[in-house]
């Protein structure tokens, strides 16, 4: 989220303000400073969001090593706990598409090679690896 400041909730006066003259390496510095830092604002919310839909489905279920499910408490929804496990398991999956997506995104823009080391270390090999995975996916 943007943040924006006046000059007078600082407690400055505009006659003392003034900006410094950048060449432009320092702007393409401050550019990619801005850039980086909204990134990581926006990958802290996705993953937030994934946290937040897994914390649904365990606060209101009990997964069981056989594959039953126990539902814990009412949380007011009045559908019955297949629909609702069902719902929040998708919201949980989309989110964590939607996070390795961005995270996928980023590295392809910026770091080619690390792009490349990440699909290969983590997305191909857990695919390759997991079932439950490319089942999910």
């Amino acid at each position: 989220m943007d943040s924006y400041y006046m000059p007078d909730d600082l407690g400055v006066s505009l006659e003392n303000l003034y900006a410094l003259e950048l060449n432009s390496q320092d702007k393409e510095i401050f550019e990619k400073y801005v850039e980086i830092t909204r990134y990581v604002q926006e990958v802290n919310s996705l993953f937030l969001i994934f946290r937040c839909n897994l914390t649904n489905i365990l606060n209101t279920f009990e997964l069981r090593l056989n594959g039953a499910l126990k539902r814990n408490k009412n949380i007011g929804f009045t559908e019955d706990s297949y629909i609702l496990v069902n719902a929040w398991t998708n919201n949980y999956i989309s989110s964590a598409r939607t996070l390795t997506e961005s995270i996928e995104k980023w590295l392809k823009n910026n770091d080619v090679i690390l792009f490349n080391k990440f699909k290969k270390d983590f997305l191909s090999k857990t695919y390759d690896e997991k079932f439950s995975y490319r089942f999910f996916y």
